[in-house]
């Protein structure tokens, strides 16, 4: 006991190898918008379930529905867009915290700064590209492995999946207002499920993020 003491109080004992800070921020973050996200995700399923089998006519289902579903329905509807701000929020906020993680780790030459990466979201025109290119931004300047320069990092598939089902379902909901169909049982289908998808995938490229980040700390890979 006396001998951990001493080793604990002398000042001059050299740090173990290998041993580096955790500047971590945004996991916190993370864990919160994947709880978001986790719910927006069932309210879409769910619904998307119901105009499917009312769409198909899956009759044994349907006879279910009836019974069953107009009271969860209408909740689901009345919690959408209180629901929608929340995500959009914790979105916001996961974002300006992992670019700043990004940085603190030793990633230098990012285009989005923590700010600009959170409120280039809100920009009309601007944000139908900017939140894509600045998560894919934040995943590549998370590159956990030792002597690869970040800028060179590959992107896997749900990247891009995630933002194109997000930008089908704003492109789908457009047309069928044009037409007047964005209230039929077909339409909301392929809206409901266009946004499951999206959720998805999103929950995916965050859990992405948020490992590469903590793998990178863990590893003490700071290349530049």
């Amino acid at each position: 006991m006396e001998r951990a003491v001493a080793e604990t109080a002398n000042p001059y004992s050299p740090p173990e190898e290998g041993v580096r800070p955790l500047p971590r921020q945004s996991s916190g973050a993370a864990t919160v918008l994947l709880a978001v996200l986790l719910v927006e995700l069932a309210l879409r399923a769910f619904r998307a379930t119901l105009y499917l089998a009312v769409f198909f006519g899956w009759e044994g289902y349907q006879n279910a529905i009836l019974t069953l579903a107009p009271g969860p329905l209408a909740l689901s509807w009345a919690l959408t867009w209180p629901l929608l701000a929340l995500v959009v929020v914790s979105f916001s906020v996961w974002v300006f915290r992992a670019n700043r993680d990004a940085r603190s780790l030793g990633a230098e030459g990012m285009f989005f700064s923590p700010g600009w990466s959170a409120g280039i979201a809100f920009v009309p025109v601007a944000n139908l590209i900017g939140p894509y290119r600045s998560v894919k931004e934040i995943y590549q300047a998370s590159e956990p492995k030792p002597g690869v320069a970040w800028v060179s990092a590959a992107v896997p598939s749900i990247l891009p999946m995630w933002w194109g089902f997000w930008l089908l379902s704003i492109v789908w909901n457009i047309i069928a207002q044009n037409l007047g169909a964005e209230s039929t049982v077909g339409s909301l289908t392929v809206f409901e499920t266009l946004r499951a998808l999206a959720t998805l995938l999103l929950m995916m490229v965050v859990r992405a993020v948020d490992r590469r980040q903590t793998d990178k700390a863990r590893n003490g890979a700071f290349d530049r």
